[in-house]
């Protein structure tokens, strides 16, 4: 084995990443890894700092996909310090030799503040590089760029096509965002059909925001006919991946009957998920039930509690409720 591929191959391990292979080209989590000790990566320290020694040298030597490789070690400290500096350079340089990656990270630092000299690159520049280069999460943050006018003009038109092409790359969050666009007309026209397509992909993707969105759109009917069956599918799925809204929304369904047998003991559940998850009426609803008995005992204290969390949230019902019970 070549060094080069020694040492991407060794990185993938490093950061636990999946599907890695030799190619440094392939998409990298944006939330990277960062104990990369000997004990949860199952690679020796000497392994480590002898990987970074040759990635660095490659790096030195031109290759833009060692330079990739290289960032992504000394920005979490793998086989040394952490050099921020450094991996903005070793970024930037990737990206020079046209390695998407690089641009992604990149774009990532200059957007997050890291790094050298952000006048030179532009995190909107950078992520247009990587997007160009394949990088889907390059194209879904230079999208949202686009679509507010970060780091230069706003284009929607251009941002729907940036997205879009975050989709075709299967990155779920960017059809869930390509789905907001086909139903709210940004960027072209609106087009439900396209929405309700791109939402079921994201979701499929396991994107929480993406099932949430399905199944307001299923149970509004606005893609066609109301579909409560599927509607309560894909509430279950956003809740499941900890969505707040998608349990608040599966609580009331499970609560009424909706698109399903009811299950006031499920529904109440469903609602202290939400509840736990910041969703101000999910608040007020497991407290009504709590107070109520429904699905489960009688707990005024536990009620009294929700319904102030709720009403901190600014939910009138929940307000209410911690009045009645004072």
């Amino acid at each position: 084995m070549n060094i080069i591929s020694f040492g991407v191959i060794s990185l993938c391990f490093m950061l636990a990443m999946t599907g890695c292979n030799s190619d440094a080209g392939k998409e990298a989590e944006a939330n990277k890894e960062t104990d990369v000790s000997a004990e949860k990566t199952g690679v020796s320290e000497t392994e480590m700092v002898a990987t970074r020694v040759a990635l660095s040298k490659a790096c030195e030597e031109g290759n833009a996909q060692s330079c990739a490789a290289f960032g992504l070690m000394i920005e979490v400290g793998a086989g040394g310090p952490p050099d921020q500096e450094g991996a903005y350079r070793a970024f930037e340089k990737a990206c020079d030799g046209g390695e998407a990656l690089g641009c992604f990270n990149l774009g990532l630092m200059i957007n997050q503040g890291f790094g050298g000299n952000t006048i030179k690159k532009t995190a909107r520049v950078a992520f247009s590089q990587g997007c160009d280069g394949g990088s889907t999460e390059s194209c879904f943050n230079l999208g949202l760029m686009l679509n507010l006018g970060i780091g230069g003009a706003i284009d929607k038109i251009a941002s729907r096509i940036a997205i879009t092409k975050a989709c075709e790359g299967n990155f779920a969050k960017g059809c869930t965002s390509l789905g907001f666009m086909f139903h709210d007309g940004i960027g072209g026209d609106v087009d439900m059909k396209a929405a309700h397509l791109t939402y079921v992909k994201a979701c499929e993707g396991g994107d929480a925001v993406g099932c949430y969105s399905l199944g307001a759109m299923l149970f509004a009917g606005e893609s066609g006919k109301v579909d409560k069956k599927a509607a309560r599918e894909a509430y279950a799925k956003a809740c499941d991946a900890n969505d707040a809204g998608g349990c608040k929304n599966l609580g009331f369904m499970l609560g009424t009957g909706d698109g399903g047998a009811e299950d006031k003991q499920a529904a109440r559940e469903a609602y202290a998920k939400a509840c736990l998850g910041g969703d101000g009426e999910g608040c007020s609803s497991i407290g009504f039930m709590l107070e109520k008995g429904m699905g489960g005992e009688v707990d005024i204290e536990a009620a009294r509690k929700a319904y102030k969390k709720s009403c901190a949230m600014g939910s009138m019902a929940g307000c209410n409720g911690a009045i009645s019970l004072n």
